[in-house]
């Protein structure tokens, strides 16, 4: 199995917010300077064709406010520019989850991926003698990544408790869908956030 070091599967989620076209309703909510907290990660009840998905995730906390992923990551197909990618937020709030908070869509995966996260990028292409898109198919191991990177390309998001279901498709047709319970909690903040989920 190929193994990634620095790849991080939350970078999905942040090539997604970096570059896309959204639409967002957060005028009733605080913003600002943040740290992502991801507290689980799931299979959407409906994953469609399985041809993308993660096992194995592992959270570990490194410091009071730090912590670490590590997943197992498989696509049974390339990763290409013919596949887009949705990421839909929906937020706790009044005993219950309002969907569709916040949702973007992307298209031409892969080349954003590549533009937006290039050091990822170059590693995942010089450890496994890949020149570009596409990546082939694969399982690759995440081990041990920080979501510290995030803040570079996203410096301010709302603050609250989310759960975003990220959806590959390619003609229509859902490739996978994978879930992800995460805090946006203020940068300064002491951790005492309530979570669900």
């Amino acid at each position: 199995m190929p193994r990634v070091r620095c790849f991080l599967y939350i970078t999905i989620v942040v090539a997604i917010i970096s570059l896309s076209d959204s639409q967002l309703d957060y005028s009733e909510r605080k913003m600002g300077p943040y740290r992502a907290v991801i507290r689980r990660m799931d299979h959407c009840e409906e994953s469609g064709e399985k041809l993308m998905y993660s096992d194995s995730t592992k959270i570990t906390k490194t410091g009071r406010n730090t912590y670490t992923y590590s997943a197992n990551i498989t696509s049974l197909i390339p990763v290409d520019d013919t596949i887009q990618a949705t990421t839909d937020f929906a937020i706790w709030g009044n005993g219950g989850w309002r969907p569709h908070f916040m949702v973007f869509d992307i298209e031409h995966f892969c080349s954003v991926y590549r533009d937006y996260m290039p050091q990822l990028f170059t590693k995942l292409m010089n450890e496994h003698g890949i020149s570009g898109c596409p990546i082939p198919p694969g399982t690759y191991r995440v081990m041990n990544v920080s979501l510290e990177n995030l803040r570079n390309k996203i410096p301010t998001l709302p603050y609250g408790v989310f759960r975003a279901d990220i959806i590959w498709n390619k003609n229509r047709t859902i490739l996978g869908c994978e879930r992800v319970y995460l805090d946006l909690l203020p940068l300064k903040a002491s951790g005492n956030h309530k979570r669900k989920g």
